[in-house]
This record gives structure tokens, C-alpha cells and sequence, in this order.
């Protein structure tokens, strides 16, 4: 660092002792934010071509100089609100002069809250120096919260700055500046704090709600193709999902839970120190605690924020505005089932997403199954299309996708409706006899032979192809099955499936791999077991656990003797021989 940093730096630690001192050097506050301003200003296009006309050399100060800008002016309006000198509304003793001051003042601070906002969305900064100034607003949105100067009636929305929370947000999820590092730091810091939750919940739908009612984000698909896009609108989606997906609301048990722990914890408090003040607070864990007379407690009702949660979800996926990337998709889908869903109220508000979803085919149909059989099994979701869609998903592909255990799962479950018609059923074993057939490594037959066994045990009159007989074309060289079941067509209920025979699993008693061979015999030549096959531990089976079982297998039969016994050696001298 050069001498002038050094000295820049010294003066403006000297002015911010010199404002905290007294209220007499307050315009010190006013020099500060002018260095701040300049420095921004260099990005300002029409700045930096007036500096080039006028020839002269633009600089901008050090980081650690900018660092302690921030730092100064922070510190300066966090102990300026903590002893309300910012109080805009005036009282009994106050003088015109002294309410004037604090009127400018209050601008002041707005404008320097202003400057730290730019900081967040200028990645002309360090990221360093990005979280100082977003750390720094955060401390503002925490003091003003505990010490609010802006109006005399205190109400529990009033607790919270929620204007200044606003504004850093629309900077934070900005569709120009990939603010997801300053998202994770906030996310990490934050959203532990009760209050915090429903704010970002209610500026997340106040900001996406506005992002898709804008004119220029009409589009007509919700999933982009290209990962790799820039634009505004990819920017602005991977902003929020990385804040929307780190928020894990609490369910009541939850709640309740933490609330009998939180109480023992003060209570013990309580015992410790017994002069301190019963707090009436302890089920709660917020950032802005009320600290006025009149002030209410933020507290957590988790009815509202789970209305308010699946609201700022439904903005975000509904409606095709937003062209989500393929890879937050994928991550969307996953996550719904397993944190998002069990909030909604109501959750066939994700009806079209998910509809959308298991028509664009491929993983993104496999990822979206989980959810779909909520709405179906819980919700009564009526779809007739289902079948003919998770049919045409079935095809020797999905025993290579790395979500083959989630994708044959979620087959299994779907196909234990007691109302999938006979046809629909043969189509669906025939079709998994086929694959299995056909399947490069064993492992897949392990999994898809007892899948075809459980159908068959469900679904007693589809059984009967285990026994039917087809005709038998032969020719010089070789013999042609008459199989009517057509595998090329994805509607199951056209495939003739139902006067076929299961000639697959026959065939299948020839495979090279003893396990394979025994299952297929026991589909054909014994009678079905009165139990189902357990697929829990088969889902997940490899082709790597298949060679490690066979492997362990020669191990455990009985190896060579290499010690000849007595008797062999009386043996062979009765006889005259040698070894």
C-alpha cells in the first residue's frame, strides 16, 4: 500500500472520530460519502468520457481505503441510531433548529444506504468488499429495527425496516449482476432469524411478482436448454433460486420443538442470573428485538409463512414467465418433493408446472414423478394422459440415467393402482420383459425380473401370459415368433399386449448368470409366490455388485488340497506309480 492510501486512510478514520465526538463535525459525513460517490462514479460511462476528454488519469482508491469508507460510515449511523439522533418525528422539547438536524441527517443516512447498495451490485469490487457493504446494510436493517425513528406508532410491521430490506433485495436479485455468493453469505448469516424468513418471503414475492407482470418477460416455455445462458432473465432465475432454495421453513412439530428448548434455555437463564428481565420473546429467534415501549414481538405463525412460502413458489415456477435453465429444473423437481410440497396448503397450485414437467420427456419427466403421485394419490389429481406418458418413459435408456433407482421406484409404486385396466398392465410387463431381454449387464435383470413378478402377483388375469402359447413361423434358417404385441407403439392400451406370452422370460432361462437363470425359472416353471419381491435393497443394485457377489461366491466353494493324504501315497505304491 503507498504512502497517499495511507494517508487517505488515516484521515478518514480521524473525521469518523471526529463526527462521533460531536455533532459539530457531522458535514465531516458529507466529505466521506463524496469520496464513496466518486469512486462509484468511475463506472458511470458519461463520467469516465468526460475524464478522457480532459486527459486526465481516473484512479480509483484501494480497496483497503474503500473498506474503511464502509466501515466509517457504518459505524457512524449504527451508534447515531442506537442514541436516536435520527428520531424523524420531533418532540415536546425539541427545537426547529434540532428537528431540521435530524431531518437531514435521516437523508443522509438514506443516501449512504444508497451508496452501499450500488457496492452490492458492482462487480467492479472485490467480493470482499461486495460483503462488507451487504453486511454493513444488514447491521443497519438490524439496528433500525430494535431503534425505529421513522414514525412515533410502532406497530409489529413497523419493527422491521422493511423498505430499506426491500430495496438491498431488488439489488441482490438483480437479472444483471450473479449476486449468488452475496445470496449464500446472507443465507448462512440469516435466515436463522424468524424475521428474516417472512421478510425475504415477502420480498421475494414482491420482486418476482413484478419480474413476471414486466411486458418484456412474456415467454412461452418454462425450461431453457441452454445452461450456459447469460441473459437477463437466466441471471435473475439463478438469484432466486439460490435464495428461495436455502429457505427451509419449520413444520409445527419442528416448531414446537425448538419452542420447549428455547424456553428451558431461558428458564435456565432465568435461574443464573435472576436480576435479569423475564423475556417473553424465548419462543422466538428474530434480529430486529423490539427494544421501545409499545413495540410488538415479531412472532412466527407457520400457517402464514407456509401460505406466503407456496405463493412466492407457485410465482416463481407458474404462469411461463420465467425460462428456468435444465440444470435449476432438475434441481426444482428434486427439491419438491423432499422440503417444498409438504408446505402447500394446497398443492395442486403446482398442477401445471408438474404437468408441464412430465410432458417435456426425458429426466426432467423421471424427476417430476415424485411429486405428480402426491397430486394424484392425495390431491385426486385427474389425468388421463398418465399411463400413456409413463409408458413411452419406459424404454431400455432409463437403465443408463443416473436416476434409474428414483425412475423404477416410482414405476413400481404408480403400478400398484387397482385401476389400471388388464391391457394397460400386460403392456407395461411386456415391455419390462423386453428390456430385460435386451439389457447389456445383469444387474438390470436382477431389478426388472422381480418388477415383472410383482405385476404378475397384483394383477392375477395378466398371469395368464406366463402359460398363453403363440405361433411358431419356421423357415429354413431359422424360427419366427408370431408375437401380436407391437413395441415400437406407446399407447399401452394398443399394443395387443394382452394375447401375448412372456417368451422373454423363457428365453431369459438361458442367460449366462446363475441368479438371472433362477429368477426366470421361477417366473415360468413355479407358481407365483403369495408375497410380493422386496425391491428396497434391489434398486440400487450394479453391475459392480453383481461381479463383487460373484466373486464372493468362488471364494466361499471348496478350494484345492495341495496335501496329498496317506491313502493316496499307499495307493500309488501298491500300484507302482509315482508322482
Amino acid at each position: 500500500m503507498d504512502l497517499t492510501a495511507m494517508k487517505q486512510i488515516e484521515d478518514i478514520k480521524r473525521r469518523t472520530q471526529l463526527v462521533i465526538e460531536s455533532r459539530t463535525n457531522v458535514n465531516n459525513i458529507v466529505d466521506l460519502l463524496a469520496t464513496i460517490t466518486d469512486d462509484l462514479d468511475i463506472d458511470d460511462t458519461a463520467v469516465a468520457a468526460t475524464a478522457a476528454a480532459a486527459d486526465d488519469s481516473v484512479k480509483r482508491c484501494s480497496q483497503l481505503t474503500i473498506e474503511t469508507l464502509i466501515r466509517s460510515v457504518n459505524k457512524i449511523f449504527i451508534r447515531f441510531i442506537h442514541q436516536k439522533e435520527l428520531r424523524v418525528v420531533a418532540a415536546d422539547a425539541d427545537t426547529e433548529a434540532n428537528v431540521k438536524y435530524r431531518k437531514w441527517l435521516a437523508t443522509v443516512y438514506d443516501q449512504t444506504n444508497d451508496l452501499l447498495i450500488r457496492f452490492v451490485g458492482n462487480n467492479s469490487y472485490t467480493k470482499s468488499t461486495q460483503k462488507l457493504a451487504f453486511n454493513s446494510l444488514m447491521k443497519c436493517v438490524a439496528e433500525e429495527g430494535k431503534y425505529p425513528f421513522r414514525t412515533e406508532v410502532v406497530t409489529e410491521d413497523l419493527s422491521f425496516p422493511t423498505p430499506l430490506f426491500r430495496k438491498i433485495f431488488r439489488q441482490l436479485l438483480s437479472k444483471l449482476t450473479d449476486n449468488r455468493d452475496l445470496i449464500r453469505n446472507y443465507c448462512q448469516n440469516y435466515l436463522q432469524f424468524d424475521d428474516c424468513v417472512y421478510q425475504t418471503l415477502k420480498a421475494c414475492e414482491e420482486i418476482v411478482g413484478d419480474y413476471n407482470n414486466s411486458d418484456n418477460n412474456i415467454t412461452d416455455n418454462t425450461i431453457d436448454d441452454d445452461d450456459n445462458n447469460n441473459s437477463g432473465d437466466d441471471i435473475f432465475v439463478r438469484n432466486v433460486y439460490e435464495l428461495l432454495a436455502a429457505i427451509q421453513l419449520k413444520t409445527p412439530a419442528e416448531l414446537r420443538t425448538r419452542s420447549h428448548q428455547l424456553k428451558a434455555t431461558a428458564e435456565k437463564t432465568r435461574r443464573l442470573k435472576p436480576n435479569k428481565l423475564a423475556d417473553n420473546r424465548s419462543d422466538n429467534i428474530i434480529l430486529c428485538i423490539p427494544t421501545q415501549p409499545n413495540q410488538r414481538c415479531f412472532r412466527i405463525d407457520y400457517e402464514r409463512d407456509a401460505d406466503l412460502f407456496a405463493s412466492v413458489w407457485t410465482l416463481f415456477l407458474g404462469g411461463g414467465r420465467l425460462r428456468l435453465p435444465k440444470d435449476i429444473y432438475k434441481k426444482v423437481l428434486l427439491l419438491l418433493d423432499k422440503q417444498l410440497i409438504q408446505h402447500f396448503r394446497n398443492p395442486l397450485l403446482l398442477t401445471d408446472f408438474l404437468v408441464d414437467s412430465y410432458s417435456i420427456g426425458g429426466i426432467v419427466s423421471l424427476l417430476s414423478l415424485s411429486s405428480l403421485y402426491i397430486l394424484i394419490q392425495k390431491c385426486n389429481l385427474e389425468y388421463p394422459q398418465f399411463y400413456p406418458q409413463l409408458y413411452a418413459l419406459l424404454t431400455a435408456g432409463v437403465l443408463h440415467v443416473k436416476y434409474r433407482p428414483r425412475f423404477l421406484f416410482w414405476l413400481d409404486i404408480f403400478l400398484t393402482s387397482s385401476h389400471i385396466s388388464a391391457q394397460t398392465v400386460a403392456s407395461f410387463v411386456k415391455r419390462l420383459s423386453r428390456i430385460a431381454l435386451t439389457a447389456a449387464t445383469a444387474d438390470s435383470q436382477l431389478i426388472l425380473l422381480p418388477m415383472i413378478g410383482n405385476l404378475l402377483v397384483r394383477h392375477p388375469s395378466v398371469a395368464a401370459m406366463l402359460t398363453a402359447n403363440i405361433g411358431l413361423t419356421t423357415t429354413e434358417s431359422s424360427v419366427v415368433i408370431n408375437d401380436p404385441f407391437d413395441n415400437s407403439i406407446d399407447d399401452p392400451e394398443a399394443t395387443g399386449a394382452s394375447g401375448s406370452c412372456l417368451w422373454e422370460l423363457k428365453t431369459l432361462q438361458k442367460h449366462y448368470h446363475p441368479q438371472v437363470r433362477k429368477l426366470a425359472s421361477q417366473l415360468i416353471d413355479k407358481d407365483l409366490p403369495n408375497r410380493e419381491w422386496d425391491l428396497s435393497e434391489l434398486l440400487e443394485t450394479t453391475d459392480t455388485d453383481v461381479m463383487d457377489s460373484a466373486i464372493k461366491s468362488l471364494n466361499r466353494q471348496k478350494q484345492l488340497t495341495y496335501d496329498c493324504g496317506q491313502q493316496l501315497w499307499d495307493y500309488l505304491g501298491v500300484n507302482g506309480l509315482s508322482v
